[in-house]
């Protein structure tokens, strides 16, 4: 595949701890990974362990790790198919492991969103809650939202027995910039209009323009991570706390590649 060198990608992202988890002195569930692959390709993953879960962290962490990967090794040509395969494979090693540890496979239960980019076209593959938002000439949209369940606070993980059927795959053209969340920054990130789930844009604006200035060598991961941890960030979540953002232009020298 040719590069478009005046396509550079620059990803920034961190996890915290939620005010819950602190005051319990539990570990943070969440877990992210990220590869830029080239000047214009890379990928996102972003997992949030369920809480009833025994080994959640475990799980949250083994499946960022294993879809990157994945991604990295096979660099599928089909986005579609790509981002399918690689949530496959991160239930593949959740499987492994729970043989290996002699534990249930939902002690290991997480959700789990696998963000390809291409140039300006972002492909998502989800499931459970958190979200995927993209900046495009329109504005913000939201390309992949919490998914439905039948019982308030229920989550479909990966480790459900249905899981083939729960994966949702959307795909958006003309993105010049993503975000992957999980439902810790839901609040804060999303709001209800006429019961469906839709991007504040007051809230992504900024964070996209910010990430797109910063200079090589700024240290986002930090600012992302000081976002998550404020107070009033805080207040609207007792969660753990997940922000990955990506800007698909800028220039050669901004190209990041941290996470895996």
């Amino acid at each position: 595949m040719t590069c478009d060198q005046s396509a550079i990608c620059r990803v920034y992202g961190s996890s915290v701890r939620g005010p819950s988890h602190r005051e319990n002195g539990l570990p943070c569930q969440d877990a992210f990974a990220f590869k830029v692959i080239d000047t214009s390709r890379g990928v996102i993953v972003v997992a949030d362990g369920l809480g009833s879960a025994r080994l959640a962290e475990t799980g949250a962490s083994l499946v960022v790790e294993a879809a990157v990967e994945y991604w990295c090794a096979e660099q599928p040509p089909d986005p579609k198919f790509g981002v399918r395969a690689a949530l496959t494979a991160a239930r593949t090693a959740l499987i492994a492991k729970a043989a290996e540890l002699q534990c249930a496979l939902h002690d290991l239960a997480t959700t789990l969103m696998v963000v390809c980019f291409d140039h300006e076209t972002v492909t998502v593959a989800h499931i459970g809650d958190g979200a995927v938002v993209c900046q495009t000439a329109l504005g913000i949209e939201l390309l992949s939202g919490p998914g439905a369940s039948e019982y308030t606070n229920e989550v479909d993980p990966l480790t459900s027995d249905s899981w083939a059927e729960l994966i949702r795959i959307d795909q958006m053209s003309g993105a010049r910039a993503v975000a992957a969340f999980t439902d810790g920054c839901q609040r804060a990130g999303l709001r209800r209009i006429m019961k469906r789930p839709e991007p504040v844009a007051e809230f992504f604006e900024p964070l996209f323009k910010f990430v797109a200035e910063l200079e090589p060598g700024q240290d986002g991961d930090s600012e992302i991570r000081e976002l998550l941890e404020c107070e009033k960030f805080q207040v609207n979540s007792e969660d753990d706390k997940t922000l990955v953002i990506a800007t698909l232009t800028g220039r050669v020298d901004d190209v990041y590649a941290k996470g895996i």
